[in-house]
This record gives structure tokens, sequence and C-alpha cells, in this order.
């Protein structure tokens, strides 16, 4: 059986957080077995404040994922925590200032390359891992998701956006190499017709061409990694969202359009009808 994972040693990342527009930094740190994943949040003094990363800490939000406990919560944690799961880490706490990680530049590389760096560090301890006892599916208007039993972690993610975008379907067997290869360079991305709803609703303070792959009307404001970079961040997301629920999944995870609201809608479905291996 598998064993939990952490990091060697601590990273550090800084730069501008995606919504408030703030200087922010995050430091990654080990932690021992069991603890899974916690976002460390200054608190009231010099005080820190835990909150782990799970469904029953997650805010509502329908564009990006929170974390929220005792009125403190840290916005946009989706692309660290993919890079965390994706690279395999099972503990860790996240330390993070400016109320949200920084956006690096639109995706998690820079963490995993920072990752890749500094190490990966195995314990004695098997890790959780989590199997569906059966098939599970939720659905939003026309967004659909479903997840059924299979042996480790297969996305297969379907989007249908206007041009340029268009259409895609990203399809992988998730381990640190496909995530590493596929999903990780993967930025948000900002459709322009957006841009001034979200500025106005005090969202994308920080976004500029550094941190999102820019969606204009008939373009892209920059080039986009792959053909179908927007699908491969929706699945980056799905990651992300995925890790809510602090093990490792078994299953085939499907999803048409999906986002962060659908998500954890299926990860709740998920935490109904699965069994826990450690």
């Amino acid at each position: 059986m598998a064993c939990q994972r952490t990091l060697r040693g601590p990273v550090r990342l800084t730069g501008v957080a995606l919504h408030s527009g703030v200087d922010a930094a995050a430091e990654v740190l080990p932690a021992p077995p069991g603890t899974g994943v916690v976002f460390r949040v200054p608190g009231r003094g010099a005080q820190w404040v835990d909150i782990p990363a799970s469904l029953a800490h997650a805010g509502e939000s329908p564009r990006s994922t929170s974390l929220i406990q005792d009125g403190h919560r840290v916005d946009m944690v989706e692309h660290f925590l993919a890079a965390l799961y994706g690279m395999g880490i099972d503990n860790a706490f996240v330390v993070v200032t400016g109320g949200e990680p920084p956006a690096l530049d639109g995706s998690c590389q820079p963490l995993v390359d920072a990752i890749s760096e500094v190490g990966v560090e195995e314990s004695a301890a098997p890790r959780r891992e989590l199997r569906l006892d059966r098939p599970v599916y939720v659905a939003a208007g026309s967004s659909h998701a479903m997840a059924v039993p299979g042996e480790g972690l297969r996305l297969s993610v379907g989007t249908d956006f206007r041009p340029p975008v268009g259409r895609s379907a990203v399809d992988l067997v998730l381990d640190p190499e496909s995530f590493r290869s596929e999903l990780a360079a993967a930025r948000t991305p900002g459709f322009i017709d957006e841009w001034n709803a979200l500025k106005g609703a005090g969202l994308a303070l920080g976004a500029s061409e550094d941190n999102v792959l820019v969606v204009l009307e008939d373009d892209f404001g920059v080039p986009p990694r792959w053909p179908d970079e927007v699908g491969r961040h929706k699945a980056l997301d799905l990651v992300g969202d995925l890790a809510l629920l602090g093990a490792r999944l078994h299953a085939c995870v499907i999803t048409m359009m999906g986002g962060h609201a659908l998500n954890r809608a299926l990860v709740r479905e998920i935490q109904g009808t699965v069994s826990l291996v450690e």
C-alpha cells in the first residue's frame, strides 16, 4: 500500500493576489502524517488560524474555492490544492498572507517546480484512499458531472465555449508526471466580456496578461500554451476541488462544462458513497 508523503523542506512563493490585487505570499511547509493539507492564515494579534482543506470548510463561491473557519477565510486555494494533490503530497501546511495565495502566472506550474526542486519525503504511514461503492451523478443546468468506480484516478473533462476557445475534451490518468506535463501550466482563462463586471464586483483586481489567459472577442490576448488550455485548466480546477476529499480517490470522474460549484456538489455526493481504506 502507498504511504503518505510530504515535502522535504519549505517552499515560498510571492506575487499579486488575483482577486484583491494586494501583495500575497504563501509558504508551503512539511507536515507530519495524518495532518492532511491545512491552510494557516493570520488571526488576532500574533495568532494564526488553521483551516483544514476539506469540504466542511469550503465556501460557496461559484468562481473559486475558498476555505472558512470561525470567520477567518482564505480564497483562491484551488491551484495550490491541485498542485499538492497532483504531485502526490498528502500532508502540508500552507501559510498564506494577503487573503489568498499569489496568482503566480495563472497556473500552478511555479509551485510544481518548487515542489520538484525541494523534493518529496515518504513516511511509513499508509495513505487514506477512497473507493466508490457505486456511481454518482450531479447536474446543474447544462453542466454535468459523474464519478464511477475505478482504480487510480482518471479525469475526462469536456468544455464548450464561444470562439476562440471552442470545444475541447481532456482525458488523462492522474499521477505526478501527467499532472506536471499535461495540467500544471494551464492558466486561468479571463473572458474580456466579463472583465468590467468582475472589476465592478471587486474581483479580478490583480488580473493581467501576466497571470490570466486573456480571451478577447475573436482571439486570445496572449498565446495559449495548448490549443485546449481552457479545458486543461478546468481539469486542473477539478483536481483542486477533489482534494477537498482529504484522501486519494480511486474513480473515473467525468465532467461537462463543470465549475467549482458543480465540483463541490460532486465531492459532496462522493463523500456519501465511499469506502475508506487506510
